[in-house]
């Protein structure tokens, strides 16, 4: 991309990177690093009139693959407890240097959808500071359901709504021995 690229022409690049991630199906019969198979396919999906640097930074880097050395993209294969911190350094470490962000969570475990969901909600553009995240998950087998939040949540919610059936119908019965004389019904 050249040097007078808009922000406008950056914003486009970054879509077209976050379309290729999502249509990306790794190669299961290549021994090649996830870094470089998804940049060869960033290369393939990116390849237009203008030229694009697509770089496969494999092992060491916090960022997997970077593309005009404005976007950058992180690969999770996991978002347990300790990949958390982690993703905070990958975070902090790529607003430094890239503009836009896109975390890719590769066959994540059911076990880190919550997570992943609130790690969503918490990392923005406007926190992180750079223009613009994307996330973006391969499921393999799990279905992410169409609610943000975590179900860890709503099974506290519909407990806290049992427990306030049962104070109410018991507060009601009360009331009623107390306005109508006599046993409430129990």
């Amino acid at each position: 991309m050249s040097a007078t690229a808009t922000a406008r022409d950056l914003d486009e690049t970054f879509r077209q990177v976050v379309a290729a991630v999502r249509a990306w199906e790794p190669d299961t019969a290549t021994t090649l690093p996830i870094a470089t198979d998804l940049q060869s396919h960033l290369d393939r999906s990116l390849a237009d009139a203008e030229r694009h640097e697509v770089r496969a930074h494999p092992g060491g880097e916090s960022v997997d693959v970077s593309v005009d050395g404005t976007i950058a993209v992180a690969v999770f294969r996991e978002f347990n407890a300790g990949t958390v911190g982690e993703f905070q350094n990958v975070v902090g470490a790529i607003s430094q240097r890239f503009d836009y962000l896109v975390i890719y969570g590769f066959d994540l475990p059911a076990k880190d959808l919550d997570r992943w969901r609130m790690g969503k909600l918490k990392y923005t553009a406007d926190r992180s500071n750079v223009r613009d995240i994307a996330y973006v998950r391969r499921s393999e087998g799990v279905e992410e359901t169409t609610s943000s939040w975590p179900s860890g949540l709503w099974r506290f919610a519909e407990a806290t709504v049992a427990v306030l059936a049962v104070l109410i119908g018991i507060e009601i019965g009360f009331l009623l021995e107390l306005w109508f004389g006599g046993t409430a019904p129990c």
